[in-house]
């Protein structure tokens, strides 16, 4: 697994390489911004027209959705753009596909979608592309949108279960909290699963968690302890239901549990340094939202652009000092430009 020396190496490339493109994006954005002065006097006239945005997502409050949100609302603002509308479709695919249209209805320039079930989502995705929307999916590798931005979600199963290599070198007892048979999350879940025996884990148990709460990981990682209280490890595709099991953990006296989920929140953050969560996986959210703003707005201008892998970050008690809220993100992101 790379040390913590080689993520940090990435990711300064990967700033540097955000930073080169933006700033050639810009630089792009100067040229294009201008429009002919019709009387062949004076200096061209500026396209005054702001872009506007429309993002669905499944749960806006999330904070996932809430650190794409970020990067989103962070490209617009640097780039004196319009606003930024937010539809929440909970968790039913229907209605997301009904929001997405409406922006579309609405004129939006770029609608970014974080869909709740990226197999049914195709359709929708067509016709904004048969309309002149501009539409970008995040979070889906296999999008066939015009633009989209994602992480590999198998790869954070995939180094997950290399961190629990470097661990328990002589092998470990890992149960998993699951959730509902999506895309998304069977590829979280995957990725794990298809490299635990090459990495000397053994899955003991499966448990599929109905909500995505605190509460909730708490309530399953105390079944799982009283049916297995000697396991090494708990995973699962979801940060906040590994606090929960982190506190169902802590209240059965097993400090050494090791719990691992991914979103790279403020809450999961708290959770490391406060000893309920071993690790969290980051999908540079904000980093993914600002360049699904970006790539939208090239879209926009007509101009072509390929598919955007952002990789994962891992935080745990090491470098947990290290994570940025939105905010301070957003000015990084910014500033890596220059």
């Amino acid at each position: 697994m790379p040390t913590m020396a080689e993520h940090g190496e990435r990711n300064r490339a990967m700033r540097l390489w955000t930073a080169t493109a933006l700033v050639g994006v810009l630089l792009l954005t100067g040229c294009a911004a201008t429009s002919a002065d019709p009387s062949g006097e004076g200096e061209p006239e500026p396209d005054t027209e702001p872009t506007t945005y429309g993002f669905s997502a499944p749960g806006v409050t999330s904070p996932a959705a809430q650190q794409f949100l970020a990067g989103i609302e962070c490209y617009a603002a640097a780039n004196g753009d319009g606003e930024v509308t937010v539809a929440d479709s909970g968790l039913d695919i229907t209605k997301q596909i009904a929001d997405v249209q409406a922006f579309m209805a609405q004129g939006k320039d770029v609608v970014v979608l974080l869909p709740f079930d990226t197999s049914q989502v195709a359709s929708v995705v067509a016709e904004a592309e048969a309309r002149g929307t501009s539409i970008v999916e995040i979070m889906n590798p296999a999008s066939d949108a015009p633009g989209s931005v994602s992480t590999d979600p198998s790869a954070y199963g995939v180094q997950a279960a290399e961190y629990l290599d470097e661990l328990y070198p002589e092998g470990s007892e890992v149960a998993v909290i699951g959730g509902p048979a999506i895309p998304l999350i069977e590829a979280l879940l995957g990725g794990f699963i298809d490299a635990a025996a090459e990495n000397g884990i053994t899955i003991v148990e499966t448990v599929n968690a109905t909500k995505f709460t605190v509460d909730e990981g708490q309530a399953v990682g105390n079944a799982i302890l009283v049916k297995n209280p000697d396991i090494d490890a708990i995973f699962s595709f979801d940060e906040t239901l590994a606090i929960g099991a982190g506190l169902a953990a802590e209240g059965r006296g097993r400090d050494d549990l090791t719990t691992i989920g991914q979103g790279g929140s403020p809450e999961s953050i708290q959770a490391i340094k406060d000893g309920n969560l071993s690790a969290s996986w980051s999908s540079e959210n904000v980093l993914g939202g600002y360049l699904a703003a970006e790539i939208g707005a090239r879209l926009a201008r007509g101009e072509q652009v390929e598919p955007t892998i952002v990789d994962w970050v891992r935080f745990d008690a090491e470098n947990a000092a290290d994570w940025l809220p939105n905010e301070q993100k957003c000015a990084q992101i910014i500033e890596d430009q220059g």
